[in-house]
Order: C-alpha cells, then sequence, then structure tokens
C-alpha cells in the first residue's frame, strides 16, 4: 500500500528546470503539464535531486514537442511567509485584474508600512524517480 501522500503523474514538460537552493541543497525544479481529475491542464511544481539526460526542454516545441514524463514521488508542504502585497498582486493577476487596478492596487498595498506578510501552504511534488514516457492524452 502507498503512503498517503505519494504520488504517481504523467505530463509534458512544462518549463525550463532550474537549479534551486533549498536549506542548503542543491535541487531542481520544473513544472510538468498534466490533465487534473477535472479534465483541465494542471501544472504541478517538480523538485528532484538528479534530473536524467532525458529530461530536456525545448524552448522552440510546442507542449506535444516536450517529452512526456512519468513521476514518482511525494507531495511536500511547507508553511511560509509571503509577502502580502506580492499575494494580492499574484491573485489579482490571476484573476486577469485590468492593467488600471493593478496599477491602483499596487500604489495602495505600497503605503503599507511596516511592510506585512500572510501564511501560505506551498505545495511542491519531490521526485523520487522521473521515467520517460506515460500514457499522454
Amino acid at each position: 500500500m502507498l503512503p498517503i501522500n505519494q504520488v504517481i503523474i504523467t505530463g509534458k514538460l512544462a518549463s525550463e528546470p532550474k537549479q534551486i537552493d533549498s536549506n542548503g541543497t542543491q535541487l531542481y525544479l520544473f513544472t510538468m503539464a498534466s490533465v487534473g481529475p477535472t479534465g483541465r491542464f494542471v501544472f504541478p511544481p517538480i523538485l528532484a535531486a538528479k534530473l536524467p539526460d532525458f529530461v530536456a526542454y525545448k524552448p522552440d516545441a510546442k507542449m506535444d514537442g516536450q517529452p512526456t514524463l512519468t513521476v514518482i514521488g511525494w507531495v511536500r508542504t511547507v508553511n511560509a511567509d509571503v509577502d502580502l502585497v506580492d499575494e494580492v498582486l499574484r491573485l489579482a493577476r490571476r484573476a486577469k485584474v485590468p492593467g488600471k487596478i493593478m496599477q491602483r492596487l499596487q500604489a495602495v498595498l505600497g503605503k503599507l508600512d511596516p511592510p506585512r506578510t500572510v501564511p501560505r501552504v506551498v505545495v511542491d511534488i519531490f521526485a523520487e524517480q522521473i521515467l520517460p514516457g506515460g500514457e499522454w492524452i
């Protein structure tokens, strides 16, 4: 039986892998395009200690031209404090708020003193194994 936070996800490489520092450990971060339970695309962030050679993003290729990957890993959650201004603006962009309202939001939020933070749970998938191929739509 798999642990409750174990995942197996198949999808297309959606971003160029970047090397990041995670509490003193060098990890690779990339996103995958996968089809969620509602039939819509989801783009989970994937962290990996090592990347196989076949995990190579092709910047000029469309999604169908990207490699298909199957990731076996576990869901990782981290409690973080994020800047209130950054979080509100991120959510406004996601909601496609018009440019003039965004500018007004930035002006109003820029007057906050001292800077404020809000708690947020960051969720990603830590890959234990990355395999080539898999079932793609």
